[in-house]
């Protein structure tokens, strides 16, 4: 192993870190899922003189994706895995503890030795496009759900029947609203405007 490696175990309010150094001992720390806790992280990496290493960790879904821009923006290698290998690994290592520190080792060995492919952030402009898109989604559930509400409801009061008609056109106006941002935001980049014609 050429360079430390950092095994990072993400929940919503904590992260747990593994560095396996070169010798192959480990040093174990906890931090605050947020910007006070990734410059505590920071931190703690200078006191530990270590200015290049590859950090691993699994893909949560969400609560990653601050600390991964975070390490990739101060230069580290940084690799995002799907979790379901990381167990896998783990199960041909005989591995049975169960514990947030286990974690951030089991995740730093397995970055030793599977050598995961480097993740590199996903550009703001996909990101905030990819928002509205989820945007999008869920006004159109909640439209379809008013909709069948209202097919199904044979006894429904008219007050009740009118509220959710006003709700169904207050969802197609914003529907239509959020479609408009999505195209203003591809066409304001010539990459993505290319990517759609």
């Amino acid at each position: 192993m050429d360079i430390p490696i950092l095994g990072i175990d993400v929940s919503k309010a904590t992260f747990n870190v593994a560095l396996l150094k070169t010798d192959n001992k480990f040093k174990n720390r906890k931090f605050a899922n947020n910007p006070k806790g990734f410059e505590e992280l920071q931190s703690w990496l200078l006191i530990n003189k270590l200015t290049d290493l590859h950090a691993c960790m699994e893909s949560t879904g969400r609560y990653e994706n601050k600390l991964a821009i975070y390490l990739y923006k101060l230069g580290f290698k940084v690799s995002v895995v799907n979790p379901a290998s990381i167990k896998a690994f783990g199960i041909s290592k005989f591995t049975r503890v169960k514990t947030d520190k286990a974690d951030g080792k089991l995740i730093a060995i397995f970055c030793q030795v599977m050598c995961p492919r480097l993740w590199q952030p996903t550009p703001e402009q996909i990101m905030l496009v990819k928002q509205w898109v989820d945007r999008l989604d869920d006004l159109i559930a909640f439209k379809m759900q008013e909709s069948n509400r209202l097919k199904c409801s044979e006894r429904l009061d008219a007050n009740v029947s009118g509220h959710i008609k006003a709700t169904i056109v207050s969802l197609d106006q914003q529907i239509q609203n959020v479609e408009e941002n999505i195209k203003q935001l591809i066409q304001s980049d010539p990459d993505l405007a290319n990517k759609t014609n």
